[in-house]
């Protein structure tokens, strides 16, 4: 494979099948590797994610903490991207016992998906309707509102609803990287 993207991306996933497999080990080097020498921002953000998953089952609790803050800091995470590195966290700091650090970060993320269930239902309600009309090719706008509706719904753990919103969003969705994320979610929500 000559193209990088693809190679690091290639790498970030068998990084990820290692880590799958109990041998975290094996990943860290590659998975740091790559985080730190790619100039595609999806991928450094994919490579430290993974990363910080293989940290944590090292055991490695400040590296992994510092490498998720880390990924944190980027500009191209979505809010279900960020929720689920936070949530990370929180598991990183009650293996370290430190509990009113982890009960500060659930607050948090308890504030980010406060959404009522009367608006979540109302944009349901508004997007049924349009389901046999939505665009089939990327298109920017639906982007935005499929793909922050679906993260409010994965945070309100409103799984059926959940889903056919992240169907429609992979159809709209406008980067590799983005259309990975959301193939992930829709794995996870069917678990």
């Amino acid at each position: 494979v000559q193209d990088d993207f693809y190679k690091q991306t290639l790498g970030c996933w068998l990084g990820a099948l290692n880590i799958r497999q109990d041998n975290a080990g094996a990943a860290v080097d590659e998975l740091r590797k790559i985080a730190n020498s790619t100039s595609f921002p999806e991928i450094s953000v994919l490579a430290n994610n993974l990363l910080g998953q293989a940290l944590v089952k090292l055991a490695r609790w400040n590296e992994a903490e510092q490498v998720f803050n880390q990924a944190l800091a980027s500009t191209v995470l979505g809010d279900d991207d960020k929720t689920q590195i936070r949530l990370a966290l929180v598991r990183i700091k009650i293996a370290m016992e430190e509990y009113d650090a982890a009960r500060q970060l659930l607050a948090d993320i308890a504030k980010q998906a406060a959404l009522p269930a009367n608006e979540i239902q109302a944009a349901l309600d508004k997007f049924e309707p349009l389901t046999q009309s939505l665009p089939t090719t990327y298109d920017e706008h639906w982007w935005i509102v499929l793909s922050h509706l679906s993260a409010k719904l994965i945070a309100l753990e409103q799984w059926k609803s959940a889903i056919p919103v992240i169907q429609a969003a992979v159809k709209v969705v406008p980067s590799r990287n983005e259309y990975m994320s959301l193939k992930i979610q829709l794995a996870e929500t069917y678990r």
